[in-house]
């Protein structure tokens, strides 16, 4: 009887852990946009968003004021068909990204991937160093990039929520006038 109720248990503990596990994606959001939300809901969050509409139901809206860990950031929304699909806080310090990584650890959990990267500057900061993260849901990607923009000598990190199917299969194609299958058949 008593290894009937551990496996029970123990089977109960399982199911509950791969339904938390597949739910993550269902608690990213970044600066309280959530991926599904709606364009209004989404704007009502970042009021001085201008933008732009690519194709019919293909918008984006980006607000140069936003900061994002304490730091100026162009926060950067793409809808489709009036809901929230890819939420990007770009044009941030690498400082600022490694501080913000560190701080979706502590929102989300470790990182699925997760990548050292070094840079040795030629001016007084010496080596730049930051770490690219990626947790991932399925196709909804939390990401932490540092890039190297080597023309001009800049360095800066983004960090982006998406739905990259939709996004990449759909969002851009359409943007670009091309014909594709609709967003609810992904």
């Amino acid at each position: 009887m008593k290894l009937i109720a551990i496996l029970a248990f123990s089977v109960a503990c399982l199911a509950s852990s791969v339904a938390i596990a597949g739910d993550a994606a269902a608690v990213w959001e970044l600066k309280g946009q959530k991926l599904g939300m709606t364009k209004e809901a989404s704007l009502a969050l970042a009021p001085n968003a201008t933008c732009k509409e690519y194709a019919p139901g293909v918008d984006m809206c980006i607000d140069s004021t936003a900061t994002f860990a304490g730091s100026p950031a162009h926060l950067v929304l793409k809808f489709l068909d009036g809901k929230l699909i890819s939420v990007t806080a770009n044009q941030l310090d690498w400082q600022k990204a490694e501080e913000a990584g560190a701080g979706l650890v502590q929102k989300f959990g470790p990182a699925d991937r997760q990548a050292a990267r070094s840079t040795h500057v030629m001016d007084r900061r010496g080596t730049i160093s930051s770490t690219y993260r990626l947790w991932q849901d399925g196709d909804i990607a939390l990401a932490v990039e540092p890039f190297e923009d080597v023309k001009e000598g800049n360095y800066f990190a983004s960090v982006d929520l998406s739905d990259t199917a939709v996004h990449d299969q759909v969002w851009l194609p359409r943007a670009k006038g091309q014909k594709v299958a609709a967003s609810s058949d992904l």
